[in-house]
């Protein structure tokens, strides 16, 4: 079951599927990959150094020759790195992702508040900025930022769709879901297919938000030719970070457009959404199931004997 999680939403037509539905699925999948990675890396830190195999690499040690220079060499650093070293790279993996997030927000707030020219509609900020900007930073306060030219450039119709598109986001609380992602891709990242989930899942947000537009507005193509101006536009880096839910979509325009110009809701079949909402939900289960069975194992896993091998392992 834990293999058909990894693999099983890559060979559906998930783009295809209601919004929701695909989202679900992909973030179960992300979690999935995200405990699979604490689960070794607690595997390597707790049951490695109890193995017979890692006290005989310990207690191995020999020399080389070069020349007139003669070393020793002692498989312990091998044995203490393998046990150290997936949780090692797990936090600085985390400590990176923590780093970068923290220089966006402050970088984003700094560029607000030296291009802000005012207020806009929906309460958004209005920057002096020469790229074709409506988005809503996945970081700080929750707000619609837009350019003066994306003020001028596009029509009353297409503005008003690019609102109700970014409004979605912050009623829908996708920020928070794309930095849950953002956070558990990090984790799973030595796993393939996290990256890829990721991106799925912000699409799935992206037609969430695309669909919401559409009910509120009534104009899918009023939307697709906003997202077509602000795609084709310069970015204005801050705002369009890897956390930002921006209109212009990257790689996932075309299946969004292909959605928008046959009004807005996807081309699925009645099957095709049973079986993502069907898989969805056994997903999410095996999530659940996984989560609370890695707890009672750390639970037991955790007596004063496993935890003197993980401290002699870092000694």
């Amino acid at each position: 079951m834990l293999v058909a999680g990894l693999m099983v939403p890559y060979a559906l037509p998930l783009e295809r599927v209601s919004p929701g539905a695909a989202a679900v699925v992909w973030l179960a999948s992300l979690a999935l990959r995200a405990l699979l990675a604490i689960g070794v890396t607690l595997s390597a830190l707790l049951l490695w150094p109890a193995t017979p195999l890692f006290h005989h690499v310990t207690d191995w040690s020999g020399h080389e020759s070069v020349g007139s220079l003669r070393f020793e060499l002692s498989g312990e650093p091998v044995a203490h790195g393998t046990a150290l070293g997936p949780a090692a790279l797990l936090i600085l993996s985390l400590l990176a992702f923590a780093v970068a997030l923290a220089r966006g927000t402050v970088a984003l707030r700094r560029e607000l508040r030296l291009r802000a020219l005012g207020r806009g509609p929906l309460g958004s900020v209005v920057i002096n900025d020469r790229s074709l900007l409506v988005a809503v930073p996945g970081v700080g306060r929750p707000r619609i930022v837009l350019s003066a030219r994306a003020l001028a450039e596009l029509d009353s119709d297409e503005l008003d769709a690019c609102l109700a598109h970014e409004e979605a986001h912050l009623r829908r609380r996708h920020r928070l879901f794309g930095l849950l992602a953002a956070c558990l891709a990090v984790v799973a990242r030595p796993f393939p297919g996290a990256r890829a989930a990721e991106r799925g899942l912000r699409l799935s947000l992206e037609r969430d938000a695309d669909e919401y537009a559409v009910g509120r507005t009534g104009a899918p193509l009023a939307l697709a030719s906003a997202i077509c101006k602000l795609a084709a536009g310069p970015a204005f880096a801050p705002a369009r970070g890897p956390l930002a839910f921006g209109l212009d979509g990257g790689g996932a325009t075309r299946a969004r457009l292909d959605c928008l110009l046959v009004g807005g809701r996807p081309r699925g079949t009645a099957a095709q959404e049973r079986v993502a909402m069907v898989l969805g939900v056994c997903l999410s289960l095996v999530v659940v199931g996984s989560a609370v069975g890695l707890a009672l194992w750390l639970a037991a896993a955790t007596p004063p004997s496993a935890l003197s091998a993980a401290v002699t392992c870092g000694g």
